[in-house]
């Protein structure tokens, strides 16, 4: 998932869909490994818990003078 903070800077996520119970295959987890560490890597589970989570993560990028 790729969006513009509103500076114009790319803000970017990785999404993995897996069922409530599953599991990451071991390339999965080095690549979770790699860009959980910058923020950018998500498992979602629940529709509606991975859209709050990606909502809240991007809106935590924003910096409080361009919420304006």
């Amino acid at each position: 998932m790729t969006r513009l903070l509103p500076d114009g800077t790319p803000w970017v996520c990785w999404v993995e869909v897996k069922m409530p119970k599953g599991k990451l295959r071991p390339g999965q987890e080095i690549f979770q490994d790699i860009f959980s560490l910058r923020g950018e890597f998500y498992v979602a589970r629940i529709p509606e818990d991975t859209v709050q989570e990606l909502f809240e993560r991007y809106m935590g990028q924003i910096r409080p003078e361009q919420l304006r």
